[in-house]
């Protein structure tokens, strides 16, 4: 074996061990998380964010909310948290402006999150959506449902 060879050979089981590193993250880690594109109505933007957060896309979860809810995401569900077996359904309007927000329900079944959630229980929440300045739909919180 060459030089040249035995370098690709160590970069490549390199790449290799990194991808099964982080591989173990995501309860589907062949998933690739496509950002939806920027007039996506409220469920597309949703699903996008849920799949997001179990692949630990923090890139994605930054581009589908707003600056503090994204920070609230990445501190809370990227510790090991996932929605699995989610299940986004249709908008409701909201009361106060419904061209510019609109409320997505999520059922979910949380694995690996904290002691306020109970794990392996399905639960559903709702997503909060705002029109952000860009008219792209940003997510800005959940609630309880």
């Amino acid at each position: 074996m060459t030089g040249r060879d035995a370098r690709t050979a160590g970069l490549l089981a390199a790449v290799l061990a990194l991808g099964a590193a982080t591989a173990c993250s995501s309860p589907d880690p062949d998933i690739l998380v496509a950002t939806p594109g920027p007039h996506a109505d409220p469920p597309q933007v949703v699903q996008a964010l849920v799949d997001a957060i179990n692949a630990r896309d923090e890139d994605l979860v930054r581009t589908l909310s707003t600056e503090g809810f994204a920070d609230y995401l990445l501190s809370t569900w990227f510790e090991g948290g996932y929605l699995t077996d989610a299940t986004v359904s249709a908008p409701e309007p909201a009361q106060a402006e419904p061209e510019d927000a609109a409320t997505v329900m999520v059922s979910f079944t949380p694995e690996g999150a904290d002691a306020s959630i109970q794990n392996g229980t399905e639960m559903s929440w709702a997503f909060l959506l705002v029109r952000g300045e860009s008219g792209r739909w940003l997510v800005t919180d959940t609630g309880g449902g």
